[in-house]
């Protein structure tokens, strides 16, 4: 998927095993083999480590975090909350490589702001398919 390249990730905080020792990390993706579940993840000038998609997290898209935020409004602390709608404010329209820097080091400031703000690369590579599909069968392809 030549889309993802570019994409910054964060190499999941709570990987129980990583040979590259990125844990908590930002990356950019170089290139991807989803054939073989392969994605190759850059760190700046550092070198190029290999990550399963279930491994690299990604920030949830503005309309799903800000949803998620307001239906689990009272299960949260006010620390997490804050921290959720300054992240959904830096992403709200396209975000630049300063914007998504904020954002991800604000969704580490605590584990559930984490596991509010991100999913894991797999889950966004569904929805993109998903949405592929729904954009082929509209157009009758």
């Amino acid at each position: 998927m030549e889309e993802l390249t570019g994409t910054v990730v964060l190499v999941n905080p709570a990987l129980p095993y990583d040979p590259a020792r990125r844990q908590g990390q930002l990356g950019v993706i170089a290139t991807t083999d989803l054939s073989i579940d392969e994605i190759q993840v850059g760190f700046g000038n550092g070198p190029i480590s290999v990550y399963a998609p279930n491994a690299l997290l990604s920030l949830k898209p503005h309309h799903q975090l800000y949803q998620d935020i307001l239906t689990h409004v009272k299960e949260m602390d006010i620390a997490d909350f804050k921290n959720l709608l300054k992240i959904s404010m830096l992403i709200q329209d396209v975000p630049g490589p300063k914007q998504l820097r904020e954002a991800f080091e604000l969704s580490l400031s605590s584990p559930a702001t984490l596991a509010y703000s991100t999913l894991p690369l797999n889950e966004k590579l569904g929805i993109i398919a998903e949405q592929q599909q729904q954009l082929r069968f509209s157009f009758g392809r």
